[in-house]
């Protein structure tokens, strides 16, 4: 099997559904760099006019949780990072599922994150442990163009928060 020198999110098309695979690989790019502290890149993973947007299982829009456009998923993205530190927080991305259409794809995962536990009040640092953060799924919509996947719209649906 050829191994990929293009970086996350490039073209890996081949016969056994190396277009997916790149799909997913945006999925896994978005994650670790939203949890490693980089919001510019995490903004990289989308289109120049990409929208981020959140609601709730029941298909209730969370207020305030759509952001559209480079600057303001930059903005937002920095928002979480200095909520949750770079690795504070992980992203946990689980059973993708991707279908594509030539330049076009959309895209179904699990998410639930996992943030470190609050300082015990009595015991002081370091943190008790882990907690759930929140979970839910991803419902993508993703387009290819010259250099790598982006997200054209990524809807996050939660379960729990």
């Amino acid at each position: 099997m050829p191994t990929d020198q293009s970086g996350p999110g490039a073209d890996h098309e081949s016969s056994d559904g190396g277009a997916a695979r790149a799909v997913v690989d945006v999925l896994y790019e978005y994650a670790h760099a939203l949890d490693g502290g980089d919001a510019a890149a995490c903004a990289d993973c989308f289109t120049d006019d990409g929208v981020w947007q959140a609601q709730w299982w029941d298909g209730a829009a969370i207020p305030d949780h759509r952001f559209c456009g480079r600057d303001e998923l930059v903005g937002y993205f920095n928002r979480i990072v200095a909520l949750h530190p770079p690795w504070t927080q992980l992203h946990l991305v689980a059973n993708p599922r991707v279908q594509v259409d030539g330049d076009a794809a959309t895209a179904t995962s699990y998410f639930t994150t996992v943030a470190l536990g609050q300082p015990s009040p009595t015991l002081g640092a370091p943190p008790l442990g882990p907690t759930l953060g929140a979970m839910g799924h991803y419902v993508d919509r993703l387009v290819r163009g010259d250099d790598r996947w982006r997200f054209a719209e990524r809807t996050i649906v939660a379960r729990a928060d």
